[in-house]
């Protein structure tokens, strides 16, 4: 996952170490790339295509890129082993995937109970008093009840996995795709959860939007909820970064919609129901979101998937409360005239369902990491296109055997997003994922050299910054980590020092120290896979593209997705 703060101190204090290549690896031609094959393969999943094998494509215009050229490559992918050292880390990925499965199954209800009401209202008249006060009173009195404040059944529901799901038609051209749903980062397999590696310096969780304010508000009056005062009224113009389509999305599956009008009786008994549905969903997203907050450490958060968390949970407390606005329009007694309502209620409905199916998509993104055979198909192609894939042995990560190849010099660089790779002093490349932008190398031994450390120096300051194997101590950003360190010169006087900055269990700390110094003073084994060339087979290689549904008549169309940057990371822009 990489070093905690580690990105934006470097572009902030040492940008020099920071190297730019315009033409990407053209630049390159005649060296040879050791590519971080797992940490790649989750980027390619988290793509913000819908079609089922844009791993395998992914993969296919990257090694395309290299041999076009002279660019030599080698993949490592991690093992079946994992370091116990990592094991609090896995633990609490695993956690976050849990949460972002419980959003996904929220967000899932809310999806079919609007595509429901649209359904159930089409030919419904707005103008017809009679039936307009009876359902506002069926409404009103369903609001009279009071709601439970918290409901924990969502953490026991199940989801299908991604190969069970029915795939939906879709149209690439369509503005959901090209603007992207809200930003997800990738999974660690190996801990079924989070292992986006771009932190930041301080982890921004989620700004407290309280939900006893969303309950108390639709406990009050007719359950007609008003936003609390510090959640942005999502129903006007917005100015929230994170992009919701524009125009109607194709690739919503259809809901069967009734020619006819229905007769009133189905209409409000349908309407009732859906709106019970509703209030019940407010005590499940408070429990999320609860636990949520409790299982933020800002100590050793990873602050990128901490900032995806927060946008992905207001936007789905801001959709509850929009949704919450519908209903108020809709529970109006006769007399306001809900014609001149702007939107209308058609048009709100609209907007939530596209909404809801925007944010759906992306939890179940999010909550899904890329398959065993996802990767066993990944790596099919790679060997096909004549690159070395090889897998990493015993309890090491693939960017450590892939800084281990470089240092032996059996390569010259790390293709990765992993900062870890910093810290074993390899060089390393990034955004390769990304081909609309720049590639970026940053040297390890060259940011070691600038800070002015120590090799045993340079691994205590990233074991303070926070890592897998380390929490971040309480107020210890990296400008004091890197102030203590060249003082005390090791992270055991620094906690003799400096007792204001002691971590909360000293031992159990320690033993994380000294767990991570092994892992980063230790080179793996340079594997004697790598030595085995792969030849390149063309015919393999379109047939297995022809098998993926990816033949050349379709690169061009979904070239313009994977050149997009699905995470709102842009590795360049932080190195610039």
């Amino acid at each position: 996952m990489g070093v905690l703060g580690l990105t934006p101190f470097i572009q902030k204090t040492i940008p020099e170490a920071i190297k730019q290549l315009p033409d990407r690896l053209k630049g390159l031609s005649g060296q040879r790339i050791v590519i971080d094959g797992t940490l790649i393969t989750q980027r390619l999943h988290f793509a913000q295509i819908p079609h089922p094998y844009r791993h395998v494509l992914g993969w296919y215009r990257i090694l395309k890129e290299l041999r076009q050229h002279g660019v030599e490559a080698v993949c490592v992918f991690d093992g079946k082993e994992r370091n116990i050292a990592k094991a609090r880390e896995a633990l609490k990925r695993k956690e976050a995937q849990r949460l972002a499965t419980a959003r996904e199954v929220i967000e899932r209800e809310r999806l079919n109970r609007l595509q429901q009401l649209q359904g159930a209202l089409r030919h419904f008249d707005w103008s017809n008093s009679t039936e307009r006060s009876q359902l506002s009173a069926l409404l009103q009195q369903i609001s009279s009840h009071q709601l439970e404040t918290t409901d924990d059944s969502v953490f026991d529901a199940k989801i299908e996995t991604e190969e069970t799901l029915p795939f939906p038609p879709f149209d690439l051209s369509d503005s959901l795709w090209q603007a992207g749903a809200v930003p997800v980062g990738p999974d660690d397999t190996s801990a079924t959860a989070f292992s986006q590696n771009y932190r930041d310096e301080d982890p921004v969780w989620p700004s407290d939007p309280l939900d006893e304010e969303i309950l108390a508000a639709l406990s009050e009056g007719h359950g007609k909820p008003s936003p609390p005062k510090h959640i942005p009224d999502t129903t006007r113009t917005s100015t929230s970064t994170t992009p919701w389509v524009s125009k109607p999305a194709a690739a919503i599956p259809a809901t069967p919609v009734p020619d006819e009008p229905l007769p009133f009786e189905e209409v409000s008994n349908l309407v009732s129901s859906l709106y019970g549905e509703y209030r019940k969903s407010i005590p499940k997203l408070t429990s999320v979101s609860q636990a949520s907050r409790q299982d933020a450490g800002p100590s050793d958060a990873d602050a990128e998937m901490a900032k995806v968390e927060s946008e992905m949970s207001k936007n789905q407390q801001q959709l509850t409360l929009e949704e919450g606005k519908f209903w108020n329009t809709v529970s109006e007694p006769f007399g306001a005239d809900i014609g001149d309502v702007d939107p209308s209620p058609s048009a709100m409905l609209e907007g939530l369902t596209q909404k809801s199916f925007v944010l759906s998509e992306s939890y179940k993104r999010s909550s899904r990491p890329p398959t065993t055979k996802q990767y066993m198909e990944s790596k099919e192609l790679i060997k096909a296109m004549g690159v070395t894939c090889v897998d990493t042995e015993g309890a090491v990560e693939a960017e450590a055997v892939a800084a281990s190849l470089v240092l032996n010099g059996y390569a010259d660089y790390v293709a990765s997003e992993d900062t870890d790779v910093l810290i074993y002093e390899a060089p390393l490349i990034r955004n390769i994922t990304n081909r609309k932008e720049p590639l970026t190398v940053v040297s390890g031994a060259e940011v070691r050299s600038l800070l002015q450390l120590t090799r045993e120096m340079y691994i205590d300051f990233a074991l303070l910054l926070g890592t897998d194997f380390s929490q971040r101590i309480k107020n210890v950003g990296p400008a004091r980590a890197l102030k203590f360190i060249r003082t005390y010169g090791s992270i055991e006087n620094i906690i003799q020092s400096e007792t204001k900055y002691s971590p909360s269990v000293i031992p159990e700390y320690l033993q994380q120290v000294v767990a991570g110094r092994t892992v980063f003073q230790t080179l793996p084994p340079v594997p004697e896979a790598i030595f085995h060339r792969e030849e390149p087979d063309e015919v393999k290689t379109n047939f297995l593209m022809g098998k993926y549904g990816l033949s050349s008549e379709l690169e061009d169309y979904w070239e313009h997705a994977l050149e997009g940057n699905y995470f709102n990371d842009n590795p360049s822009i932080s190195f610039s």
